[in-house]
């Protein structure tokens, strides 16, 4: 029960009716199941079924974190907009832990409407952030994600408090997320007009899936946002909320920065003049019919900027094999685009940060088991950006060393691809990650569940 939120209630509606919005246990259709105690799943689509979220996941994404259904345990506020008594910004965020390292690309949270008014809400999207974990919080009011997300809506059937569920289910382009390491998520409605309850989906400690919900603002629009506190300390008791994340399990995982050695990887103007790098490595897919929807590269600027460094956008080219190289200058995939961006907070080469840029693209299946050949790189730069190794020396490499083409002297014409050995000191494996719809870790994953 949000003791904050009280007076804000009671002036827009009775006593009776706060009684029944915080007090009264959830009174829904007996014919709806728990996703708690509901794990049949639908491989069409990619759901637990039995709850008012099997519906199909967002753009062929797969479950990558399920916080549970609502519960009828209780209601939290957490909006951002203007209500009679001025304007309010509260946020909601619980955390989790991934099985598998993905790529984010999709989210689902359920709640209802103070005004009952169900999918005919109006208001401005949704905003949706991820935080880092701090001894069991989130960090600060600092995300590493923040972005904003339009989101469809549908009305499951049920109800709470006497007033209609209802389902919001976004897509955006998100970071790569790590397995094991707690994250916070929270997706928040904005500039509405009406207070916005996210359902919670465990009633009480014993329940609790990690660490209860936190909540950051207060409902006097004078007082400043204090930090991040459990929900027990706003006048409920501890909860989880509901919500599920979706994207892409990685798929080939080229492995993590060794400190070996960065790689000049980049098209651009420094002080030399033009410049058109390209360094690829090898890669290949164990399932069939395996797509690439997004893609991870690490590294640094020679300059020693962050995420702050300004270029075009990142490109990415595959290649097919031809005898232990790329074919040629023909890539059978090219796209680029903005990715996001994150420091990792190591650093090398003289306290260089580190960066991984992450984009999503749609590369249609590729043949199993083949050798493709992929590049990562910024383009549009002024700044030389440099690779970072994965495997240091010939002896430690995952398949074929990383090839170059394009060559320092602007005077001269890009060579033909080479062993990356014959450019720099030694031949290596590059730092890199592909996200995809693996169905096969997907049912991995679930194998054990009952």
């Amino acid at each position: 029960m949000e003791g904050k939120a009280m007076a804000v209630v009671r002036s827009l509606a009775s006593a009776a009716v706060f009684f029944m919005l915080f007090i009264q246990p959830l009174s829904a259709d007996p014919s709806r199941s728990n996703l708690a105690e509901t794990r049949g799943l639908d491989f069409d689509s990619q759901q637990p079924l039995g709850s008012s979220l099997a519906t199909p996941s967002p753009a062929g994404m797969r479950l990558l974190h399920d916080n549970g259904g609502p519960d009828g345990g209780d209601g939290f506020s957490h909006f951002e907009g203007t209500l009679i008594k001025g304007e309010f910004d509260r946020v909601i965020v619980d955390d989790l832990v991934l099985s598998s390292d993905s790529l984010v690309g999709g989210a689902r949270i359920c709640g209802l409407w103070f005004g009952s008014t169900g999918c005919e809400t109006t208001f401005d999207g949704f905003r949706v952030r991820l935080f880092a974990d701090d001894d069991g919080e989130p960090v600060a009011a600092d995300p590493f994600f923040d972005s904003a997300a339009t989101a469809s809506c549908d009305e499951t059937g049920a109800s709470y408090f006497g007033r209609p569920e209802v389902c919001y289910t976004a897509t955006f382009n998100g970071p790569a997320l790590s397995a094991d390491e707690t994250y916070w998520f929270g997706m928040q409605p904005t500039g509405t007009q009406d207070n916005f309850f996210q359902l919670s989906s465990g009633s009480g400690l014993d329940n609790l899936v990690g660490a209860q919900a936190h909540i950051q603002g207060d409902f006097d629009p004078e007082v400043p946002p204090p930090e991040w506190a459990p929900i027990e300390q706003e006048g409920s008791d501890p909860h989880d909320v509901n919500f599920q994340l979706y994207g892409f399990p990685a798929v080939w995982d080229n492995g993590r920065p060794d400190g070996g050695e960065g790689l000049s990887n980049f098209e651009g103007v420094i002080t030399e003049g033009e410049f058109d790098r390209k360094v690829a490595d090898d890669f290949s897919v164990a399932e069939v019919g395996s797509a690439i929807r997004g893609v991870q590269a690490c590294g640094v600027w020679f300059d020693s900027t962050d995420c702050t460094a300004a270029f075009d956008a990142l490109e990415v080219r595959v290649y097919a094999d031809d005898a232990g190289s790329p074919v040629a200058d023909d890539p059978f995939f090219h796209e680029q685009g903005e990715p996001h961006c994150r420091e990792t907070g190591d650093t090398y080469f003289g306290g260089r940060p580190e960066v991984c840029y992450n984009l999503h693209i749609d590369m249609q299946p590729i043949a199993t088991d083949d050798a493709n050949w992929i590049v990562i790189r910024p383009i549009g730069t002024t700044e030389n950006f440099f690779h970072l190794t994965s495997a240091s020396g010939s002896e430690e490499l995952t398949l074929a060393p990383c090839h170059v083409q394009g060559d320092f002297d602007p005077d001269v014409s890009p060579p033909g691809w080479a062993e990356c050995v014959e450019r720099f000191s030694d031949n290596h494996d590059t730092s890199f990650r592909l996200f995809g719809p693996s169905d096969q870790l997907f049912r991995d994953r679930f194998e054990a569940i009952p």
